[in-house]
């Protein structure tokens, strides 16, 4: 089936729509730096798991997260802390947004969208 540009988008909207359990959209920066020293802030991809299983955990109710203006985010406790190598202050970074940078990356993201003819609104 061959769609115009953006209906493509369109046709999958509708699907996701009617779907008797909606899917999770979520963005996780994985690649987060320390603006200090430039490691990566995040512990590893062996801890990938765990904001995976959280977000399993919010669409189950199971959790509530704390809502940012990016969207909602788990709180300290709602992560399993077991075996992470990672500080409370780098854990806090984590969990945190920089609500001006935040903003910059919408407006480039905005830019890029404004590429791609007839998106629906939604997207």
């Amino acid at each position: 089936m061959s769609y115009p540009e953006g209906a493509y988008a369109a046709h999958w909207l509708k699907i996701i729509g009617s779907a008797a359990s909606r899917p999770i959209f979520a963005h996780v920066n994985w690649f987060q730096h320390d603006r200090k020293d430039g490691h990566y802030r995040r512990p590893g991809y062996r801890d990938n798991l765990r904001p995976l299983l959280w977000l399993l955990q919010l669409k189950e109710g199971q959790v509530r997260g704390r809502q940012t203006p990016a969207d909602i985010i788990p709180l300290n406790d709602e992560l399993d802390p077991d075996d992470v190598v990672t500080t409370p202050e780098e854990l806090k970074t984590i969990l945190s947004i920089d609500t001006p940078r935040w903003k910059q990356e919408m407006k480039h993201r905005e830019q890029h969208l404004e590429q791609f003819v007839g998106l629906p609104e939604e997207i």
